[in-house]
């Protein structure tokens, strides 16, 4: 069960890890190392990285029985799958031109039958974070495999395009 709040002196250590240079993953498993429950370890290290505390709380939520499942000595296992599902990356805020992009992802997205799991993933993590040209072109690249002629997905993906990319100069790589 994810804790109620972020405790104040894993925090302090969590933002102490990230101001010497760690990253995510070695500070959250330094803060483990030194005491710290896994999750309170995560939620400290979440907030040091810019979430918010009740981001960091709720994104938790999708963890529950992870700690359960690993043994002592497999923090580095759970340090990992936090990674990888973007535990630690901070939720975007999106200027206007952002979520109108965004909108239009959403449809490209809204056209089509299904994503594969890892590409859903990714595609989530990226839209949540604000990595919307990320975003644009591995749909760009999965649409030109699965749906090269769904008219609507292509339409919805131009019209992102044509926001994250004005002046219709839509890089494809970088």
């Amino acid at each position: 069960m994810p804790p109620e709040s972020v405790d104040a002196s894993w925090l302090e250590a969590a933002r102490q890890q990230l101001a010497w240079g760690d990253g995510v993953r070695a500070a959250y498993l330094a803060l483990v190392r030194d005491g710290a429950g896994p999750e309170a370890a995560a939620t400290a290290v979440c907030v040091a990285a810019g979430s918010t505390a009740a981001e960091a709380i709720d994104r938790l939520r999708e963890f529950e029985g992870l700690w359960d499942a690993l043994e002592p000595g497999d923090e580095d296992i759970g340090a990992d799958l936090l990674m990888m599902y973007g535990y630690f990356e901070p939720d975007a805020t999106l200027d206007d031109r952002q979520q109108a992009a965004l909108v239009h992802l959403h449809a490209a997205l809204g056209s089509v039958p299904g994503l594969p799991s890892g590409s859903a993933l990714a595609l989530s993590i990226r839209l949540r974070t604000g990595r919307l040209a990320e975003a644009h072109r591995l749909l760009e690249r999965l649409g030109g495999v699965r749906w090269p002629d769904d008219i609507a997905f292509w339409a919805a993906l131009r019209r992102a395009g044509e926001i994250l990319h004005p002046g219709n100069e839509i890089p494809k790589n970088g």
